[in-house]
């Protein structure tokens, strides 16, 4: 009897063991987990801040382009504006630059 106690006693601590191995694996396996999970964040973050900068840079650039672009640019006041198309437009610009202003301007 003396000997089925101590088999009994043994079976107990390696119940115990095996219990304590499989919660250090689980907290491992955690850890391992969550920095793998950070590690992409940290990839992730990182990407979105050079893809922010890069449309910030991208902005800049078409702000610029366009304001080059509005230098050229001619207003004209007082003109009504009963074309039906572009070219109608054009024409009547093209006429008003050389019969009114008497500045001789092609297409």
């Amino acid at each position: 009897m003396d000997e089925a106690l101590k088999a009994l006693l043994n079976i107990q601590k390696d119940i115990a063991q095996q219990k304590k191995d499989m919660i250090d694996v689980k907290e491992k396996s955690k850890e391992s987990i969550n920095k793998n999970i950070e590690e992409k964040f940290d990839r992730i973050e990182a990407k979105t801040k050079q893809l922010e900068e890069k449309i910030e840079k991208q902005q800049k650039s078409t702000d610029f382009l366009e304001k080059k672009m509005r230098k050229k640019n001619i207003v004209f006041f007082g003109i009504s504006e009963s074309e039906k198309n572009y070219e109608e437009l054009l024409n009547n610009i093209l006429n008003i630059i050389n019969e009114k202003m008497n500045i001789a301007c092609l297409k």
